[in-house]
C-alpha cells in the first residue's frame, strides 16, 4: 500500500481569515460518476461534504488549498480516508485525479464545474474537545489527535501516529498546552518534530502541516520522515473528552 501522500509540507504560515468562501460545483469521475462537491474553504483549509448522485451518499471532505492546488480526501465515518481528489482549483472549474487507498488501479480522472460560490462569516467554533483521527490503508497508516480544549485561547494537546506496513513505526506526543488564535494553533517544535505545526480547525475536523517550509534536519531524512506522519486531514470522530493517559495514546481506535 502506498503511503499517505504528503501534501502538506510546502504549505507557509497564513493568519487566520475572517471570512470563508463556499463553492458548489457538479460534474463527473471518469466521465461516468457524477457527483456533487460543496466546499467551504479559510486560507489553506478545505472542507465540506461530495455527494455521489447514483447512491445519493455523503461524503465528508477535508484537505488543503494551496494556490489553485486543491488536495481534498475522503473520510467514512470512522476516519478512514476512502478516497483522494488531487488537482487544479481554477474559478470555473476543479480538474484532476481520484483514486482510493482501498481499491487497486490507476487514478480515475474527474472535472467539475462550478455552479455558484459566496463569501460568508467565518463560524464561530464549538468546543473543540475530542478524538480526531485519520486512517490511510488497510494495514498501513493512521493518526490520533487528542484535544481538550482548556479555555477560549488554550488547547491541551497529545498526537500519536503508526505506520505498519512496509515499515512498522510510531510517534507520540505527550500532553502539551497549546495556544489557540482564531481556527488555528501551533504546536512548537519537538525533539521529534524540528519545525512547528500548523493545527487549522474547523467544526468537525482539522488539518495540520508545517508552520513553514519543510524542515530540513542535520540528522538526516528519519525526523522528516517522523514530522510527516503527524501531517494530514483529520475529522473528529469522538467528543468525549481524552484522558492523555499511555494507555489511551498506545491503543488503536
Amino acid at each position: 500500500m502506498p503511503a499517505l501522500p504528503n501534501f502538506f509540507s510546502l504549505l507557509n504560515p497564513t493568519q487566520p481569515s475572517e471570512t470563508q468562501l463556499t463553492r458548489t460545483l457538479v460534474g463527473a469521475i471518469n466521465e461516468t460518476i457524477s457527483v456533487t462537491l460543496a466546499i467551504t474553504t479559510t486560507g489553506r483549509l478545505a472542507h465540506g461534504t461530495l455527494s455521489y448522485t447514483r447512491s445519493g451518499i455523503s461524503i465528508r471532505v477535508v484537505g488543503t488549498l494551496t494556490d489553485n492546488e486543491l488536495v481534498l480526501h475522503e473520510f467514512d465515518k470512522k476516519g478512514n480516508i476512502t478516497g483522494i481528489h488531487a488537482g487544479e482549483l481554477s474559478k470555473t472549474h476543479y480538474s484532476g485525479t481520484w483514486r482510493s487507498p482501498c481499491l487497486p488501479g490507476r487514478p480515475l480522472p474527474f472535472t467539475l464545474t462550478m455552479t455558484s460560490q459566496y463569501d460568508e462569516p467565518k463560524r464561530r467554533l464549538a468546543d473543540l474537545t475530542g478524538l480526531y483521527q485519520y486512517g490511510y490503508g488497510t494495514r498501513n497508516r493512521f493518526a490520533q489527535l487528542h484535544i481538550q480544549k482548556m479555555g477560549e485561547k488554550s488547547l491541551a494537546v497529545a498526537m500519536l501516529a503508526a505506520t505498519d506496513e512496509p515499515v512498522r513505526s510510531q510517534v507520540v506526543i505527550a500532553k502539551k498546552i497549546i495556544k489557540l488564535s482564531g481556527d488555528q494553533a501551533v504546536l512548537s517544535s519537538t525533539s521529534m518534530a524540528v519545525a512547528p505545526l500548523t493545527l487549522a480547525f474547523f467544526n468537525g475536523g482539522a488539518a495540520i502541516y508545517y508552520a513553514g517550509p519543510t524542515p530540513v534536519s542535520a540528522s538526516g531524512r528519519l525526523v522528516v520522515q517522523v514530522a510527516d506522519m503527524l501531517l494530514g486531514p483529520y475529522i473528529r470522530t469522538s467528543t468525549q473528552p481524552p484522558r492523555f493517559s499511555v494507555d489511551e495514546l498506545s491503543r488503536v481506535s
